[in-house]
């Protein structure tokens, strides 16, 4: 239990609200879960981090595949996460399916019925004028 995170400290993280120069007091202040006591700042950090990038739905182990390679690279915290979320993109996002190039044979039957139902219309039409004229006959008739 000692090892999880509250939310208000997920909150901060996702929201901004703390960067890499307040983990040092972070750490000594404001958490003090037993996990934090014997933990650096820069372990503190990158769980953090992690938590919060865990919970946005962004890929984990992407993110710790990038720390690994900033390890030896000397980036100040506060610059480290911007230049991890640049073009990240969530996880969870909702994936388009592939366009599929148009059907031939497809169209041309849907053409092909098109047209068959305009010329049923045509026979229904004409066949509707000639029932007309009968009774227009049988009316004068009578």
């Amino acid at each position: 239990m000692a090892d999880e995170w509250t939310n208000d400290e997920i909150v901060a993280l996702s929201h901004g609200r703390v960067t890499g120069m307040q983990w040092n007091q972070i750490k000594n202040d404001n958490f003090t879960a037993p996990w934090l006591l014997n933990r650096t700042a820069v372990e503190c950090r990158n769980k953090f981090w992690r938590e919060g990038i865990r919970l946005n739905g962004l890929d984990v182990e992407a993110f710790d595949a990038f720390l690994a390679n900033m390890e030896n690279d000397d980036v100040e915290d506060e610059h480290l996460l911007e230049m991890w979320s640049f073009n990240q993109q969530p996880i969870v996002q909702q994936q388009q399916p592939p366009v599929q190039p148009p059907d031939v044979d497809l169209q041309a039957q849907l053409i092909q019925n098109l047209r068959n139902l305009v010329q049923a219309q045509s026979v229904m039409i004409e066949q509707l004028s000639q029932v007309v004229a009968q009774l227009e006959n049988i009316s004068r008739i009578a």
